[in-house]
């Protein structure tokens, strides 16, 4: 069933009461919103006065079927986020930053952030497994041994235009771990009892960057977890949309 709105009544009636003046400065963004759910078309009336034609798209969100009891709990409108933002990372190759997914989508950010701890609430996205890595202190010789989860990342460069280039060097995680670890290093031997853990780590990650900057050409290098996702949701995504 098509629906016909003027501008003010699309402001109100489908986004959310939302003003005239802040849907004409993001028109794009909310025209985008709004094609998630509906068949967007526009039509010029009398004196060009504009007008909103929605038709209502067939609900076809694969987890209310095909998926986990648990995940059948949540809202349909919660299990549509977390379809589009799971298709986003996985089959478009979205970056998984909340900027970039918001972009792509046109969800908006606070809800991104809540369907992400969603989907680490409902074992959709998984924690990495832990680690125990041996490193010698280098000032004293001593062997020591720590734990970590295994993240893998994705390194990218945060441009001054605004985009973020994904970079694929081979050693740039390596790299970044060495100058890391060396300046930690070099702070506990230099402080030894003021040693501060908390502010080495944020000075750590600063020279770390600083370094990786410089050795690779970077504007401003960064990192993103790469997100591990449940088999079960990969192939039910895949499933979906990988034929497309």
């Amino acid at each position: 069933m098509k629906m016909k709105y003027d501008k003010k009544e699309l402001c109100v009636k489908k986004l959310d009461r939302i003003s005239v003046k802040t849907f004409n400065v993001h028109q794009d963004y909310y025209i985008k919103k709004l094609e998630k759910d509906y068949q967007v078309n526009i039509e010029t009336g009398a004196y060009g006065k504009k007008y909103y034609i929605l038709e209502p798209k067939q609900s076809n969100t694969i987890f209310l079927t095909d998926a986990s009891q648990n995940i059948k709990c949540l809202k349909s409108k919660a299990l549509k986020n977390i379809e589009a933002v799971l298709k986003a990372v996985l089959i478009d190759d979205v970056l998984p930053v909340i900027d970039e997914i918001v972009t792509a989508t046109g969800i908006s950010k606070s809800t991104v952030r809540r369907t992400v701890r969603q989907m680490y609430d409902e074992k959709i996205l998984l924690e990495p497994e832990t680690e125990i890595i041996r490193f010698e202190n280098k000032y004293t010789g001593e062997i020591h041994e720590s734990c970590r989860k295994k993240w893998s990342y994705i390194y990218y460069d945060n441009l001054t235009n605004g985009k973020r280039d994904i970079v694929d060097f081979p050693n740039i995680h390596k790299a970044w771990g060495e100058a890391f670890g060396e300046k930690i290093q070099e702070l506990q031997h230099m402080h030894k009892s003021n040693y501060n853990h908390k502010l080495a780590l944020k000075t750590a990650s600063i020279h770390a960057w600083n370094e990786i900057n410089i050795t690779f050409n970077l504007e401003k290098g960064k990192r993103a977890e790469r997100w591990n996702v449940s088999s079960e949701y990969k192939n039910l995504i895949n499933r979906k949309y990988s034929c497309n």
